[in-house]
């Protein structure tokens, strides 16, 4: 399917809407419904009814290095701007981070909430570097409302991982 913009992906892009709670804005309406449901609270989606008891909570918390900045000289190399070689030309790659939306101090678990944006390939990719770099690290990641219900057997697989 291509839109009048000529781009077949177009339609396939959600853009989130900000919101705010507890004075954290939140990068969508998932992401505040869920913490909401951690603080057990009623969370009332598409008719159907989220609740549970609440659990100690931090948003955005945690900040994960996954690949270190670098830099690296290339001897010679085709300008295509000035159209002439480049001797000892200097490059930066910039340091590469992951920040998961909630961590559960408590459990030592990572929740990522991603919705309809869980198709995108560099949240793969980050997502594959992370459990590459920090094997040890327990990471959910919810992306609609009726995952919320499975917390309960994700806290549970976690406790009999770590004894």
């Amino acid at each position: 399917m291509v839109n009048k913009k000529g781009n077949a992906n177009y339609y396939k892009r959600v853009f989130a809407k900000p919101q705010v709670y507890k004075g954290i804005e939140f990068r969508s309406t998932l992401e505040r419904d869920f913490a909401m449901f951690l603080d057990g609270k009623l969370v009332v989606y598409k008719g159907k009814k989220y609740l549970h008891k609440p659990i100690k909570w931090e948003y955005e918390s945690k900040v994960f290095q996954l690949l270190p900045q670098r830099e690296w000289v290339d001897r010679t190399e085709r300008d295509k701007t000035l159209k002439r070689l480049v001797r000892n030309k200097k490059h930066t790659l910039q340091e590469v981070h992951y920040t998961p939306d909630f961590f559960l101090p408590e459990h030592k678990l990572i929740i990522e909430v991603k919705g309809l944006m869980f198709d995108n390939p560099l949240f793969h990719l980050r997502l594959r570097l992370f459990k590459h770099l920090y094997p040890k690290c327990a990471i959910w990641v919810v992306r609609h409302h009726e995952e919320f219900n499975n917390i309960d057997e994700i806290l549970q697989n976690i406790q009999i991982k770590e004894e």
